[in-house]
């Protein structure tokens, strides 16, 4: 007698195993045993909506009628969310607390999935006004400056040789 517990996602239909029995005086026996698994199942207790990732603010895919029991296959990494096989390879996620799951297997055993799209915001129906500040004219300053002759000139030649600021 003895107990053998293997831990792992099996991603196949079958798993094949060979029981290797020794007794005290070296007798032993084996046995080669085709076990069929069967997938995760859980079933809807109310209409559940099911979004493209685990969250609501994701996009609906699909919806699993009251009653209905489908394959799930992983969950997120809270254990609030559970991945369910919608068909030709999609998924959808679907609140746990909306499922009733089958006693052979244990929800919190499923694989933890964290590849699943970034909500986008959806638009709400009621409109929301957008305030744009109003740009506010800033005050110009004219300066005229009027340029007079001196009543004494200096003659051309007379300018310094060095320009003023230079130095």
């Amino acid at each position: 007698t003895g107990t053998v517990s293997v831990a792992g996602y099996l991603d196949a239909e079958s798993i094949t195993v060979t029981l290797v029995a020794q007794a005290p005086d070296g007798e032993t026996l084996e046995e080669t045993l085709t076990l069929t698994t069967i997938n995760p199942q859980c079933t809807a207790r109310t209409n559940v909506n099911l979004y493209s990732g685990p969250t609501p603010q994701n996009q609906v895919v699909g919806t699993v009628e009251s009653g209905q029991t489908v394959v799930v296959d992983a969950r997120d990494q809270n254990g609030g969310w559970l991945r369910v096989q919608i068909g030709g390879g999609a998924h959808g996620w679907g609140e746990r607390t909306q499922f009733t799951c089958a006693d052979n297997f244990n929800v919190d055993d499923l694989q933890i999935d964290l590849n699943f799209p970034t909500p986008i915001p959806v638009p709400s129906d009621t409109p929301t006004s957008t305030s744009i500040p109003l740009r506010t004219p800033t005050p110009t300053v004219f300066v005229q400056i009027e340029v007079q002759p001196l009543a004494t000139s200096p003659a051309s030649d007379e300018l310094p040789k060095t320009p003023v600021g230079a130095g």
